[in-house]
């Protein structure tokens, strides 16, 4: 999270507008996901798993600038206190907003124990971090599949709140491997946003950030391509497809159809190994995560390429895309308490019976990005930080010194 309170480092701009579009997209899949018919819309489809998963690995990314300094210090064990706090104040927030009701998945409480989680990777060399993120890629989806198997379910949470804290084995479990949005599964963009970070960090110049840029893109594509043609080859021209649905689906293609193009529930499908090979989002199999690996690095890569130094006119021109960007945390919240809230005066204005607009339609995508935009407008123009932000810092920053500093 940057500090709207000082000037924007220039190559950090960069990935302030690649959090507003990670935002812009979320609020896409919860706003504007289905047409009057029920059927996935267009943009919908594009940002199902994308966005969310530009999100984590822009996660990465922040822990890499918020222990730099630390680390460049040598104090590894602030470092690591002040991920872990960070994470633990995520977590409580993400367990608040679950119990609001939303009808979205709210994915902030996962993210916190996902700090947590990374506070002791971030000591690791880069290429420990690579090793650790391939292995998890590879390996995590089979084991993800048989822990679902051998429990029999599906998932057990999606939005976790306070309530579910009195099981915390169940809740721990669910954060972990059986929600909708599981760490284990979910660190890979961790790590991958770790290695770009460090990266970005190693870039001193105009010059050098625009060809990290360019190579971000280019790892991207290959990256995403790459997926899409391991699950292409594994279930259309290998004969998969046509394996499960003679086998999983019994012949009921529209059954098949929504479960390899819809999206998933966290890990690959319980029953065959052959949904390893699926590509649906939020599925986290190999081809999955190398999608959406692929696709978030080439939009962090496009931005860096397209504006590693924005000039005061550019700055003046986004600030309020970049207001919002830099408190993406505060502008999420306030957008799943819309979900809540906007169903809620549909009712009172026109009854049970309110018109899906306001449940799913342009118009409710474009004001939650109005509301996103003016927000970060204010932040901007009056110098502030988001308020979640100043929390999750001031705790973070509080954690990292030593017991005998603390007054």
């Amino acid at each position: 999270m940057t500090d709207g309170s000082v000037p924007v480092p220039s190559r950090m701009a960069a990935l302030d507008l690649a959090r507003f579009v990670a935002l812009v997209g979320m609020f896409a899949a919860h706003t504007w996901n289905r047409d009057d018919d029920g059927s996935l819309t267009l943009i919908g489809d594009l940002v199902a798993g994308r966005a969310a998963a530009l999100f984590a690995v822009l996660a990465g990314v922040g822990v890499v600038l918020v222990t730099r300094g630390a680390l460049a210090r040598g104090d590894r064990g602030a470092a690591v206190r002040m991920l872990v706090a960070r994470g633990i104040v995520i977590l409580l927030i993400g367990l608040v907003l679950g119990f609001l009701g939303s009808n979205v998945y709210v994915v902030i409480a996962y993210y916190g124990l996902l700090f947590c989680v990374m506070a002791p990777l971030i000591l690791l060399r880069t290429r420990w971090l690579v090793g650790l993120g391939l292995a998890l890629a590879l390996v995590g989806p089979v084991v993800n599949q048989a822990v679902r198997a051998a429990l029999g379910v599906d998932f057990e949470v999606g939005s976790p709140d306070v309530l579910d804290a009195g099981e915390p084995v169940v809740l721990l479990r669910a954060l972990m491997l059986t929600g909708i949005y599981p760490v284990a599964t979910w660190l890979v963009y961790g790590l991958v946003g770790v290695v770009i970070g460090r990266a970005l960090l190693s870039a001193r110049s105009v010059v050098e950030s625009r060809v990290l840029g360019a190579r971000l893109v280019v790892g991207g594509v290959i990256a995403a391509a790459l997926g899409a043609t391991v699950s292409w080859l594994a279930l259309d021209v290998n004969g998969g497809r046509q394996e499960l649905l003679t086998g999983w689906a019994r012949g009921q293609t529209r059954l098949l159809d929504y479960f390899l193009e819809e999206s998933g529930q966290g890990a690959p499908v319980v029953g065959d190994p052959l949904w390893l090979a699926a590509a649906t989002p939020h599925t986290g199999t190999t081809p999955d995560l190398l999608i959406t690996s692929g696709i978030a690095c080439g939009v962090i890569g496009l931005l860096l390429a397209l504006v590693p130094k924005p000039g005061r006119r550019t700055e003046l021109v986004l600030l309020p895309l970049l207001g919002a960007g830099s408190a993406p945390l505060t502008v999420y919240s306030v957008h799943v308490v819309l979900t809540v809230a906007v169903p809620e005066v549909a009712r009172l204005l026109f009854g049970e019976g309110y018109p899906s607009a306001f449940d799913s339609s342009p118009g409710l995508w474009i004001f939650n990005i109005a509301v996103a935009l003016l927000l970060g407008t204010a932040l901007r123009l009056f110098h502030l930080r988001g308020p979640l932000e100043a929390l999750v810092t001031s705790v973070g920053r509080r954690a990292a010194k030593r017991p005998a500093s603390r007054p």
